[in-house]
């Protein structure tokens, strides 16, 4: 094995779009890998995947919007050798990676794991290791809040999009990116918002979640081959 050998486990969307960004050998089970990497979001099922991973030396990306990565560490044979990330669709395929070192990351862990990014045309970003991260967190926020404003019938969903493009020069509004990162992963992310911070900004507007409701399923669940 060169030390580059990957195994990727998670929602279909965020397994493909891993595989084109870091386009690395792949192997068919997790124990063979030498870079073991889970992308659920729902919470349970992350942690039932991660307490399924064998007891090897593999460096652990972990999903860490909606858990710990820190927790995650705790749950691992060798805590030193975790890394969260924090992902939803499509933000993969951005310039920046937000990275999550916990108190138990070795500094040679965080420099393959730079490596990596890097080697892949990646900026790493290291942030605290909290629920939502950074951009995903905003994100999600400003999209639960557009919602509020469409079942307030401050504007329609396009309008809404429009008024953000135009007035704040963002490059897409709060609904396309609601259709990017999917309706039932913004829920997911709030959720845990929600439970980790009490907040009512994080409260899930109904909108939204009609919304979710109406997303096509994903069918099944993809991982490397």
């Amino acid at each position: 094995m060169n030390g580059q050998a990957i195994w990727v486990a998670g929602p279909p969307e965020l397994v493909l779009e891993f595989q084109e960004q870091f386009p690395l050998p792949t192997v068919s089970a997790p124990d063979e890998a030498d870079w073991i990497v889970v992308l659920d979001l729902e919470p349970d099922a992350l942690r039932s995947r991660w307490e399924r991973l064998p007891e090897n030396r593999a460096i652990r990306l972990v999903n860490a919007t909606t858990v710990l990565a820190l927790e995650c560490a705790l749950r691992s044979p060798y805590p030193d050798r975790v890394v969260g990330l924090h992902l939803l669709p499509g933000l993969l395929r951005l310039e920046q990676l937000e990275l999550v070192r916990t108190e138990l990351t070795s500094p040679e862990v965080e420099a393959r794991v730079e490596a990596l990014c890097r080697g892949s045309g990646k900026t790493p970003q290291w942030v605290a290791d909290r629920i939502g991260g950074v951009l995903p967190r905003m994100l999600c926020a400003l999209i639960n809040e557009a919602c509020t404003a469409v079942q307030e019938q401050v504007a329609a969903p396009e309008e809404v999009d429009v008024a953000m493009e135009l007035g704040t020069n963002y490059p897409r509004g709060p609904f396309a990116w609601m259709r990017q990162l999917g309706a039932r992963n913004v829920m997911t992310v709030l959720e845990a918002l929600f439970m980790d911070l009490g907040e009512p900004r994080y409260r899930i507007s109904p909108v939204l979640r009609r919304y979710a409701l109406l997303e096509p399923v994903s069918q099944g669940e993809a991982r490397t081959r």
